[in-house]
């Protein structure tokens, strides 16, 4: 990527352009030609690529922005950052300062954004100035000597993050299911380079999870990124939910019993001690493919509306739109099980980023 290009946040660009009425990456094409007709625009595949955090230059950041009617531009630039440090030997290092990038991009490349790396002894974690974004991860354990699933080091969550299976996760797991589902530990492991590894349920009616300490106001978008290696049931699941699991919403990639429950769709209650129901689907009644990332998208607007959309990563999402309340919302991973449980189940979660204080100035233009 040339030295003078950016990479945009392309959940924001996508959840602006849906507000103003624009369906479609055509559509937002369409309207940078009526700001720059001289130079015609931007194509349909350079939005394409903004949306999909290909490096776009700096005109093209700028006319998304105007036509979004977003005053400034750098609200658009991506603040997903992912670094891991192995060394302890190393001091803290910003960003900015060649710490490694995420696997996406290629070597010496990295994504603007003020964070800084906190490099303890194997240390996969980020602290991101000014709260723009709080990117949640996790820290393997600090004795790298036992192993599991083929020399994965065993993980241990930063508990100052995630905490497992929280009050507000079991109030919300254990209605996924009907009958009530039984709400059972996670086993995690850590790869360097797939991220957090989940697995654990092991018969029909369980769920489990991990829960976000903070919970977030809106606006907020919490975006992941998730790969099932093993799936007999509900594999991974996306989830944001009040302290008593009465608001929120799910989604989900799963192989179910039948077509209804297979495929990635989305769920939520109708209030404290209720069923989280089907909502709607967001792909054909196809089991999530092995071994391909998934990008789960969960945006709450100031009036407790949510944009959801799921997809294989790179690729055009399906969305849907549902109330949910203004929260406040807890951030949960998990997998579990209904009527329909043959077997293991196993997923690893790259990234998970919740973005807030951006999304919020812009949502106020």
């Amino acid at each position: 990527m040339a030295a003078n290009k950016v990479v945009l946040d392309g959940d924001k660009i996508r959840v602006l352009r849906e507000l103003r009425g624009l369906s479609s990456q055509a559509d937002l094409a369409h309207a940078t030609r009526a700001i720059d007709a001289k130079r015609s625009g931007l194509a349909d595949r350079t939005v394409w690529d903004a949306e999909n955090r290909r490096g776009v230059t700096r005109r093209t950041q700028l006319l998304i922005a105007r036509a979004l009617d977003v005053r400034d531009p750098d609200e658009l630039l991506s603040r997903e950052e992912f670094a891991v440090v192995p060394d302890d030997r190393r001091p803290l290092l910003p960003l900015d300062c060649q710490a490694p990038a995420p696997t996406t991009l290629p070597p010496g490349e990295r994504r603007p954004g003020s964070a800084r790396v906190v490099a303890l002894a194997s240390v996969v974690t980020i602290v991101v100035a000014a709260s723009a974004s709080a990117v949640l991860w996790l820290r393997p354990a600090p004795d790298p000597s036992p192993t599991t699933d083929n020399g994965r080091q065993l993980a241990r969550l930063d508990d100052a993050i995630w905490t497992v299976n929280g009050s507000a996760a079991r109030a919300a797991l254990a209605n996924m299911c009907a009958p009530r589902a039984r709400v059972v530990q996670p086993t995690l492991s850590f790869s360097p380079t797939l991220g957090l590894g989940m697995t654990g349920i092991a018969g029909t009616y369980q769920q489990t999870g991990i829960q976000s300490v903070k919970a977030f106001r809106p606006p907020f978008t919490v975006a992941a990124t998730v790969m099932a290696t093993t799936m007999n049931a509900g594999a991974f699941a996306l989830v944001i939910t009040d302290a008593n699991g009465g608001k929120g919403v799910v989604l989900d990639g799963s192989q179910g019993a039948n077509d209804v429950f297979t495929g990635l769709f989305y769920q939520s209650p109708n209030g404290p001690g209720t069923h989280w129901e089907l909502r709607g689907k967001l792909s054909e009644p196809r089991a999530p493919s092995l071994r391909v990332w998934y990008r789960l998208v969960v945006s709450v607007d100031p009036a407790g509306n949510a944009t959801v959309a799921a997809g294989p990563e790179g690729a055009e999402p399906q969305r849907g739109r549902l109330p949910v309340g203004t929260g406040p919302f807890y951030v949960v991973l998990s997998q579990g099980a209904g009527a329909h449980d043959t077997g293991p189940n196993q997923a690893y979660w790259r990234s998970v980023t919740v973005s807030n204080r951006g999304l919020s100035a812009t949502l106020q233009t």
